[in-house]
């Protein structure tokens, strides 16, 4: 870890404004650099088989055209329902969206697939992740621990095993997959996947049980969607929208502390 250019809490939770990809910015390339120097060469060249990529995102949950300017509430259905108390929590989340605390490092791959969602296959074999992170994290968990998968979840995740075993096999490999790329909000105590629409002061906890597939799954991963694919009332869709973003700001905080308690100890 280059000791030489410490980065503040300030710093690791700023919004990122840049012409490029915020995820591939230089301000993020930095932070890379000084928390992931694995993926990078002698001359502080980014290995090209990885790239930036944002944790949690935008689009799926609040609509593209919410990425900027102000609040457009007819982006999604339940989104109309949001109160003033709510936008002002979406403009905090927006905020945090492009902060170097939601911002990894993934195979170019990895990265292309995790927006996927296949419409009228009907098949139960999987939809795709629509961006949700903590449906990755499941597959990658089935994976290490060898758990069955459809062929359309191996063919997501086996491509990159070579990746994954960098960081060992079985729940040793889980756990320090985990750890090694800060996401420690994302599981409970025992390292079990922690469903991003959990209720807030439920999710925070490390006893969390609203595990993934309690409100949304591979096969069904929309805020509308029950986890059998049935449409939910649109309040409790809103809902689900709102502890999203609450979820989203606890879990970059946790993260920035986690960043910089590793920076403190590597002095």
């Amino acid at each position: 870890m280059n000791h030489h250019t410490s980065l503040l809490k300030e710093e690791l939770i700023e919004n990122i404004i840049s012409d490029c990809d915020t995820d591939m910015s230089d301000k993020a390339l930095q932070f890379y650099r000084h928390f992931f120097e694995e993926y990078f060469d002698e001359t502080q060249k980014l290995n090209p088989y990885y790239r930036g990529d944002c944790i949690n995102s935008l689009g799926w949950t609040f609509g593209v055209n919410n990425k900027d300017g102000s609040f457009k509430a007819n982006a999604r259905s339940y989104t109309r329902l949001f109160t003033e108390e709510d936008i002002e929590l979406f403009y905090q989340f927006r905020k945090g969206y492009h902060s170097k605390s939601n911002f990894i490092i993934l195979p170019h791959g990895l990265n292309i697939w995790r927006g996927e969602y296949r419409k009228c296959d009907n098949d139960n074999d999987g939809h795709g992740t629509c961006d949700y992170f903590d449906i990755l994290l499941s597959l990658i968990r089935k994976y290490y621990f060898q758990e069955s998968m459809s062929t359309r979840m191996r063919s997501y995740v086996d491509p990159y095993k070579n990746w994954l075993n960098t960081y060992g096999y079985g729940e040793s490999g889980w756990r320090t997959f985990i750890k090694r790329n800060y996401l420690m909000p994302f599981v409970n105590g025992e390292y079990l996947v922690k469903d991003i629409f959990a209720d807030n002061s439920s999710y925070k906890s490390n006893e969390c049980n609203e595990l993934i597939g309690k409100h949304h799954n591979f096969d069904w991963c929309l805020p509308r969607c029950t986890n059998n694919g049935e449409e939910i009332p649109l309040s409790t869709a809103k809902e689900r929208a709102v502890n999203y973003m609450k979820n989203s700001l606890w879990i970059w905080e946790e993260r920035a502390n986690l960043l910089l308690t590793q920076q403190n100890n590597h002095k």
